[in-house]
């Protein structure tokens, strides 16, 4: 008979982390995601707006507290924050014993900045309140890697906050995060505070411009034709080598 392999676990084999996009409720109560994370399929955990806001309208699972909250006199916002906050410290709960078996390396969920300020102050002091909010060391907080976001990337490692910054498009950005963690590293370890539990998480959208690049490339015909042909496929791989160069 045929071997079946898995792919996850090949992936996982070649030295990279598959991670569940759509945190919700049914997947932690049901003792799904428990089974994945044993099973060694799933290493980290990220908050997905449209998954969560359909989880939210279709669960069973939220209509309990959806009541409650709104009796209790809770505005719809309020409401939206409380349900993302319980469902992020639950599944940080559920992967604690991955983030300490692996020193902090797996076993991360990820939860959004919930302001949409420009200011980086006021975006950096929403990331330290819903931080405390999740109280778990493995949770981190995504902020928008604009250059605003920056600033606050900035405060935030330097007060010891677990950040994601993503998606980004450029190398140019990328360096500018690997300026600002240092800095934060750095104003950290002046206090006297300890800088070795400290995650950062950004990633490129290369499958975003691979598919552009794609679309515009299968467009082209004539002489170019061959040429365009063999280019298919290839942005994202070279975006990626591309992207690896200041290693």
């Amino acid at each position: 008979m045929p071997i079946i392999v898995n792919p996850i676990q090949l992936l996982q084999e070649m030295g990279q982390s598959v991670w569940l996009d759509g945190l919700q409720r049914d997947l932690v109560r049901s003792g799904q995601l428990r089974r994945w994370v044993h099973d060694g399929l799933i290493s980290g955990v990220t908050y997905n707006a449209h998954v969560h806001c359909r989880a939210v309208c279709a669960q069973q699972a939220y209509a309990d507290d959806i009541r409650s909250l709104g009796a209790g006199g809770s505005s719809p916002e309020q409401i939206r924050l409380t349900l993302l906050v319980e469902d992020a410290r639950a599944a940080a709960e559920l992967m604690a014993p991955m983030y300490r078996r692996t020193s902090g390396l797996e076993g991360l969920v990820s939860l959004p900045c919930m302001t949409s300020s420009p200011d980086p102050e006021l975006v950096a002091a929403d990331a330290r309140m819903t931080w405390t909010s999740i109280n778990h060391p493995n949770a981190l907080i995504e902020v928008a890697p604009t250059p605003n976001g920056i600033l606050a990337l900035r405060q935030l490692v330097g007060a010891g906050i677990n950040v994601v910054m993503a998606p980004i498009f450029s190398v140019e950005r990328y360096r500018e995060i690997l300026d600002a963690c240092a800095s934060g590293l750095e104003d950290r370890k002046q206090s006297g505070a300890a800088i070795d539990a400290i995650a950062v998480i950004t990633s490129f959208a290369i499958n975003r411009i691979d598919n552009f690049i794609d679309s515009r490339l299968s467009q082209v015909h004539g002489r170019l034709e061959a040429l365009a042909q063999r280019w298919l496929n290839g942005t994202a791989s070279a975006l990626a080598r591309i992207a690896y160069q200041p290693f």
